[in-house]
Parts: structure tokens; C-alpha cells; sequence
């Protein structure tokens, strides 16, 4: 009993070792170092049972090494489960700060307001964000699209963002604006958005109510 548990012990720290710098990053490393934890402490128990044992044949002394094992693993697997329920409902990652970020995309250039801002974790490590940004009429919008994206990849590591431009509504002394692209602002970056106008210019443009 003795012998198999420093075996297990050697290898259980070993394992430990090679595992620690990952676990600091991925969900399934870290699941994986917390199981060579948890049997690297019961290889611990094990010898401190069989030195027991051996001196005073208290033979009880090993299911209650086990139970010991069992308890201090608890809270670090309810840490585990937590962080795993909040990667499956999409919950903003806790190492990005949602409101920082909104600042910083209605900063850019061109861009008024950002809405309907979302963040979340696909897998450890890969974070993905969609938004809807105002804009002004003026702005250029394949530069624009370009320079959040470029915002959000730099700055906040998001590899995968959808953002959705919007225009800006007039303002009341200046009238009705008519849209770009026959009801359509356009621009490209890593492929084509489209953004539809609000019904209310596309309706002016077209005579009334009922223009199509």
C-alpha cells in the first residue's frame, strides 16, 4: 500500500507540473489538473494511512483519509462547475469589462453611440462580441466597420465580432436625410454589411406611406 502510493505520488506531481501553465487558460486543463490534484492529495492520505496503519493497525483510519480527500476537493469542483455554467449561458467573460468596451467603440471615429452591445465565450480562450453601432451620415463605412473590428481584435482580443451599423437619425432643423444606396448603407470589411435605413427615409424617398 505504501510503495503503490509514493509511485502514485511521483507521477501525480509530475503530471501536476506539466499541467499547471495550461490550466490558468483552458476550461479542460484545468478540469484535467484539479482530477491529478485531487489524486496527488489521496496519494498523500494513502501513505499517511499506511504509515498509520502499519504503527498502530488502526485499520479505520483509511476510509476516513478518503473522506478527508473528498471534502477538501469540493469547493475547488464547485469552482469548476461555476465557471463551466457560465461559459454555457453566454455570460460576458470576466476578464473584459462590457461598459469599457462600449466607450471605446462609441469613441471611433464617425461613430456616435454603440446599443444592444453583447460579449460572451465561445471555448477557453476565444471571445466573440455583437453590437449595433450609430453612425453619422457622413461616416465611410467599409473604414468605419474596419476600424471597430481592428478596435475590439487589438485592444480587447475578440476574434469574432458582428457589429451592425446604423444611421444616425436627422436632427429636426435639418429634415428628412435621404438614404445612400437606395435605402442602403453598405460597406465591406471581411466581407459585405448592409444596413438598412429607417422606414421613415425610405417612405420620403419613395413618395409617401405606401412606396416600395
Amino acid at each position: 500500500m505504501l510503495a503503490v502510493a509514493l509511485g502514485g505520488l511521483a507521477v501525480n506531481l509530475l503530471a501536476m507540473w506539466l499541467l499547471h501553465a495550461g490550466a490558468e487558460e483552458s476550461l479542460n486543463l484545468r478540469g484535467a489538473y484539479l482530477e491529478v490534484l485531487g489524486d496527488a492529495f489521496a496519494s498523500i492520505a494513502v501513505i499517511a494511512a499506511a504509515v498509520v496503519i502499519q504503527t498502530t493497525g488502526i485499520l479505520v483510519v483509511d476510509p476516513i483519509a478518503s473522506g478527508l480527500i473528498g471534502l477538501f476537493m469540493v469547493p475547488r469542483t464547485l469552482a469548476l462547475i461555476r465557471q463551466a455554467v457560465h461559459v454555457l449561458m453566454e455570460g460576458a467573460p470576466p476578464h473584459l469589462d462590457v461598459r469599457e468596451i462600449e466607450q471605446a467603440l462609441a469613441a471611433v471615429p464617425g461613430a456616435q453611440a454603440v446599443h444592444d452591445l453583447h460579449v460572451w465565450t465561445l471555448t477557453s480562450g476565444k471571445d466573440a462580441m455583437s453590437a449595433h453601432a450609430v453612425i453619422t451620415d457622413a461616416a465611410p463605412t467599409e473604414q468605419i466597420t474596419q476600424a471597430l473590428h481592428d478596435l475590439v481584435h487589438e485592444r480587447f482580443g475578440i476574434e469574432h465580432a458582428t457589429i451592425q451599423l446604423e444611421p444616425a437619425a436627422p436632427r429636426p432643423d435639418q429634415g428628412q436625410m435621404p438614404p445612400r444606396n437606395g435605402g442602403r448603407i453598405c460597406g465591406t470589411s471581411s466581407g459585405t454589411i448592409c444596413v438598412d435605413a429607417p422606414a421613415a427615409d425610405r417612405a420620403a424617398r419613395n413618395g409617401g406611406p405606401g412606396g416600395v
